[in-house]
């Protein structure tokens, strides 16, 4: 059901990831009541032998939602959650586990840079993420996580680019 909703998100992330081509992918991860869902762009096949280790979504009850006062999330969400700790293949990836999307939420509506890091799903690639954490305007509620992944390899070409060696 989440997808007939956010279908019209196809012609917003194929065209940004077509304008650069530095960017490594790109997309919106949902809350969907602690089960956690995606759109990303482009579409790519999960490798079922790839795994995470999970910080779990417990943080999401200790934290303050400054739009609500409220915690980030009830119990009957986080349940929904995998444990801190819990070792988890990466078909069940679920961003809001994750300390990138964490950060980001706790950031509100600041936006999010993320400190170089190997990429959890294909370890010879070393990123960086960008994004900013989406709230309801009108409840102030969490919705979703941003992000646009750029290698490495690539800032590094952009700033050379700017500050060529000499």
């Amino acid at each position: 059901r989440l997808h007939e909703k956010v279908g019209f998100l196809q012609y917003v992330l194929k065209p940004i990831f077509e304008a650069d081509q530095g960017i490594r992918l790109h997309g919106v991860y949902f809350f969907n009541e602690g089960a956690g869902a995606s759109v990303v762009y482009p579409s790519y096949i999960i490798d079922g032998t790839v795994s995470y280790k999970s910080i779990g979504c417990e943080w999401m009850l200790e934290e303050i939602n400054p739009n609500t006062r409220e915690p980030f999330a009830t119990p009957e969400q986080v349940d929904r959650c995998h444990k801190a700790g819990d070792v988890v293949p990466g078909r069940e990836y679920n961003a809001f586990e994750r300390e990138w999307c964490r950060d980001q939420v706790l950031l509100g509506d600041q936006p999010f840079v993320s400190k170089p890091y190997q990429d959890v799903f294909q370890k010879d690639l070393r990123l960086m993420t960008f994004g900013q954490a989406v709230f309801d305007r009108l409840s102030g509620e969490l919705i979703a996580c941003t992000l646009i992944d750029i290698t490495l390899d690539y800032l590094e070409g952009l700033l050379l680019d700017i500050y060529p060696k000499e």
